[in-house]
């Protein structure tokens, strides 16, 4: 699982003829992120509830990119994290305390 491994580690399992698994499919992962590939700004300014934007710093997300998403999506608040793809292990109190704010403004 290489640099995966302290996020999925803990699911491995062992099954019933002794092997050992995750309870998903990582090529499913891979086929996922295949799909994040594109122009999607339709899906993005289509939506009309409020949305929070959660940028890592050192994420995969641009910051340009990412200001386009909070200007061209009215109801967007976005917050930037000292933190790389997964804020959410990275910077799980920044990451809570982003949401819950955000939640409470609705």
């Amino acid at each position: 699982m290489g640099p995966m491994a302290a996020h999925f580690g803990a699911l491995v399992r062992e099954r019933a003829d002794g092997s050992w698994s995750l309870p998903f499919r990582p090529l499913d992962i891979v086929a996922s992120e295949d799909l994040v590939h594109g122009d999607h700004w339709s899906d993005w300014v289509a939506g009309t509830c409020p949305a929070l934007l959660v940028r890592a710093a050192h994420g995969v997300i641009p910051a340009d990119m990412a200001a386009a998403m909070r200007d061209r999506r009215p109801g967007t608040r976005m917050v930037e994290l000292d933190a790389d793809h997964v804020v959410y292990a990275n910077d799980p109190a920044g990451f809570a305390d982003a949401v819950n704010e955000f939640l409470s403004s609705l």
